[in-house]
């Protein structure tokens, strides 16, 4: 019998597929811009809400890909938001704002690393 959805586990699921759908509207807006950097981020920024809703339909159904997939997009997401730090602007609110992306980024690898939550993802290994 496979162990019951996690709470956590469904509000992570439910934010990478609103994450997800935000990209590709995204992504989708940007492919009508005339600006050429915006004809070329639009196809990646695309795939990246596609791999993304992806990822949060993994998570939901407890896949073993969508663990591994969700540790990958948050160290990458939580990596890129720390090693841009400070490009994104100046200011308190960035500050604050980029503080709290990289501690999310740190809580929802330690909440991904939780026994109950490797057990509904029936992840063997430590």
């Amino acid at each position: 019998m496979a162990p019951s959805r996690p709470t956590g586990i469904t509000v992570l699921a439910i934010l990478e597929i609103l994450g997800g759908i935000m990209a590709v509207v995204f992504g989708i807006s940007l492919s009508y811009a005339r600006l050429v950097i915006a004809m070329v981020i639009a196809p990646f920024m695309l795939l990246f809400g596609l791999v993304v809703l992806a990822v949060g339909y993994g998570v939901c159904t407890g896949k073993n890909w969508g663990w591994v997939s969700s540790v990958c997009v948050t160290v990458i997401g939580t990596a890129l938001e720390a090693l841009f730090y400070g490009y994104e602007g100046s200011g308190l609110r960035m500050a604050l704002a980029t503080g709290l992306i990289l501690i999310s980024g740190i809580l929802i690898l330690w909440y991904l690393w939780r026994p109950h939550v490797k057990g509904y993802f029936q992840k063997k290994f430590p």
